[in-house]
C-alpha cells in the first residue's frame, strides 16, 4: 500500500495590503531554496495589532493575490481565515490547519520584524511549541540565529526593502509603479483608479444618474462599489483619495 507523501507547506500569513514583487521574490526563493513544496498566500481579514481602517476590503486584497500567483503552480491563495472566528489570531488557524490538511506538514513564515515582538503575538509559546517556524529577513531587524528555538529557523533569504505602506502611499499620490507589482495585479488596481478618477469628474458635474452601470456594465461587484463612493460623495460631501476608494471597491453591498 502506498503511503501518501507529506507535502511541506509554507502558511505565508498576512494582510497583503496589497501583495507585491517581494513577497513574490520571497515566497519563490521558499519553495527554490528552502525545501518547500508549496506556498499558501493566506490573506487575513484583520490583523489584531492594525487598525481596521489600514485595510482595503478582504475581496480585493485576496483577488489581487489571485491574479499575481496563478501562473506559478506552486503557489496558492487561500481565504482559510475568512472563515474563522474573529479575532483571527495565527495560533488558532494554526491548528485549524492541522486539522484539517493531516497530510501536510506546515511551516508558518513571519519577518524578522514581526520575529522581534512575537512576545505579543497571542499565545506566542504555544506557536513555537507545537509548529515549525520559517524567520525571513527584514531591513534593521536582525536576528540572533544562535539563541532560536528548536522549531524555529532562520532563511538567508535576499533582503527586500518593499513595503504594502510605500504602495499604498505611491498609488495615493498618482505614482506608476506597475514594476512594484505582478503586471495583472497593477492592471487590476489601474482599472479601479481609473474609475475613482471618472466618479469625481461625473461628481463634480453632477453626472451621476447610471454612473456604476456606465462604468462597469456586466459586473456587479464593481456596482456596488461605485454606489458605495457615490453614496458617500452625495450624502457626507466626503473627500476621498485614491486609497480610501480601493479600500471601499468590489465590497458588496
Amino acid at each position: 500500500m502506498n503511503q501518501v507523501k507529506t507535502r511541506k507547506t509554507g502558511i505565508f500569513s498576512g494582510s497583503f495590503n496589497p501583495i507585491h514583487i517581494g513577497h513574490l521574490a520571497l515566497a519563490n526563493y521558499l519553495c527554490e531554496y528552502e525545501g518547500l513544496d508549496e506556498i499558501w498566500f493566506m490573506v487575513s481579514p484583520q490583523n489584531p495589532l492594525k487598525t481596521k481602517v489600514e485595510l482595503w476590503s478582504d475581496e480585493l486584497r485576496l483577488q489581487l493575490v489571485e491574479l499575481s500567483i496563478s501562473d506559478y503552480p506552486r503557489f496558492r491563495a487561500s481565504d482559510f481565515e475568512f472563515h474563522l472566528p474573529r479575532p483571527s489570531y495565527s495560533v488558532y488557524t494554526l491548528e485549524k490547519l492541522r486539522e484539517t490538511y493531516p497530510n501536510r506538514e506546515f511551516y508558518f513564515i513571519i519577518g524578522s520584524d514581526n520575529w522581534e515582538r512575537f512576545g505579543r503575538w497571542y499565545q506566542s509559546e504555544r506557536i513555537i511549541k507545537e509548529n515549525q517556524l520559517l524567520i525571513y529577513p527584514r531591513p534593521g531587524f536582525p536576528v540572533k540565529e544562535e539563541e532560536l528555538p528548536e522549531t524555529v529557523r532562520l532563511v538567508h533569504s535576499p533582503v527586500f526593502e518593499i513595503s504594502s505602506t510605500f504602495i499604498r502611499e505611491a498609488l495615493s499620490a498618482g505614482k506608476d509603479i506597475r514594476y512594484f507589482l505582478h503586471p495583472r495585479a497593477w492592471e487590476l488596481l489601474r482599472k479601479i483608479i481609473y474609475a475613482f478618477e471618472y466618479i469625481i469628474i461625473c461628481v463634480r458635474q453632477n453626472i451621476t444618474d447610471n454612473l456604476s452601470a456606465t462604468l462597469v456594465p456586466d459586473n456587479l461587484t464593481w456596482k456596488n462599489g461605485c454606489h458605495v463612493v457615490l453614496d458617500s460623495f452625495q450624502q457626507k460631501n466626503a473627500d476621498f483619495s485614491t486609497v480610501n476608494f480601493l479600500q471601499l471597491s468590489l465590497r458588496p453591498e
